[in-house]
């Protein structure tokens, strides 16, 4: 496990003594996470929310923007962003952006209109091979990060999808963490042909740190595939996780089980509405096994739930771009936040089991089996496909 100075800290002055910062070490210790620290946490739930405070804190930058984005879409949304980014650049502000070159795509002209203004860009993986960056994430002048789920576009916007909007969180933070994090996207910054960032230095004052772990960042290996499994079995009373893209692994599979055995409460929340239908009918390929084991999943019927969240035991909650699907957990670069914080264990608690109460079904097992939304011959074909996306 690798420490920073809240690790060292927490140490001297016993605070692994605490149940929820105990739990943190022990998963982090299991997955070599990066154990550290984040002050002045907000959570947003709400995609125009987030917009607005990326917004005004661009225009805020003196020094550095630096942005690994899986998803730019050239819509308004994406198109506001561009437009700050290229102002910032204009002012003298470093703008430095890395795009997925899958998930952007359809933006490529939008970012390619920014270059001329002294928008760096850079495209990750552009050969489409391997692996992608499936990071949320954003650092503004080394003192501010904010990482989650939320792409750039107008399905996240409240005024512009209405009800129909993606529910999703994202986390915006400072302290030693955002030194972690940006050391991790000028990783793979560098590695895409980007010059070096500049080493920038998180102010720390250990009288208002929250204790946190961060996993992810250039490899899947890296950390957030060890942390979910770590996570799953640390659990001990009740374990809830909200995800849009639910195939889990077998090895995720078998602790989910696992955990139900042992007497554990799973509840897993899942849009019946998915915008990737492969995703979903792959899933459902697993709920079989899961429902008989006990497991609770939740298909919520009316939107899109986005979010990555799970929640353990109401000491520990994880923030993130984490899917539960093989790629996602083990080849791509994503970013998961652990903290044992009590407010942010009881906001993602209530959102996992609100996305769960809100116009969801509480699938059956018996019933799964003739459930009228089935489409079986979907299942059997999308399960080897999903495998590969």
């Amino acid at each position: 496990m690798r420490t920073g100075r809240l690790a060292r800290y927490a140490e001297a002055v016993g605070l692994y003594r605490e149940p929820g910062t105990a739990r943190l070490g022990q998963v982090a210790n299991c997955a070599d996470m990066a154990m550290t620290s984040m002050e002045r946490l907000d959570l947003v739930e709400s995609g125009d929310a987030h917009y607005r405070r990326l917004a005004d804190e661009v225009r805020r930058a003196r020094r550095e923007i630096a942005l690994e984005m899986y998803q730019i879409r050239a819509d308004e949304v994406g198109g506001a962003l561009a437009v700050e980014l290229a102002r910032a650049a204009q002012r003298g502000v470093r703008v430095r952006l890395l795009a997925d070159s899958f998930g952007s795509a359809r933006a490529a002209r939008l970012l390619g209109a920014l270059k001329p203004g002294g928008v760096e860009v850079c495209w990750y993986n552009p050969y489409l091979l391997g692996r992608r960056t499936h990071r949320k994430l954003i650092v503004i002048d080394g003192r501010l990060v904010a990482l989650g789920g939320m792409n750039t576009g107008c399905e996240f916007s409240e005024r512009r999808s209405g009800a129909d909007a993606w529910r999703d969180l994202m986390a915006w933070f400072e302290g030693e963490a955002v030194g972690v994090l940006e050391a991790q996207l000028n990783t793979a910054w560098e590695r895409c042909g980007g010059s070096p960032g500049a080493d920038q230095v998180a102010v720390y004052r250990n009288a208002e740190a929250i204790p946190c772990a961060v996993a992810g960042g250039e490899a899947g290996h890296q950390g957030h595939g060890a942390a979910y499994a770590a996570v799953v079995d640390s659990a001990s009373e009740e374990l809830l996780l909200a995800n849009p893209y639910f195939v889990p692994p077998r090895f995720l599979e078998e602790r989910l089980i696992a955990a139900r055995r042992r007497g554990v409460r799973v509840v897993i929340a899942i849009p019946r509405r998915s915008d990737v239908p492969l995703f979903k009918h792959a899933g459902r390929r697993r709920y079989t096994r899961l429902l008989d084991a006990g497991v609770e999943i939740w298909e919520r019927c009316d939107k899109m739930v986005h979010a990555k969240v799970v929640a353990v035991d109401r000491i520990l909650a994880g923030i993130g771009s984490v899917n539960l699907n093989r790629r996602s957990l083990l080849s791509n670069s994503e970013t998961f936040l652990l903290t044992p914080e009590p407010g942010v264990v009881a906001r993602v608690r209530r959102l996992v089991l609100g996305e769960a109460a809100g116009s969801s079904e509480a699938l059956d097992a018996r019933a799964w089996r003739r459930h009228t939304d089935r489409l079986h011959w979907a299942e059997v074909l999308a399960a080897p496909l999903a495998a590969l996306l």
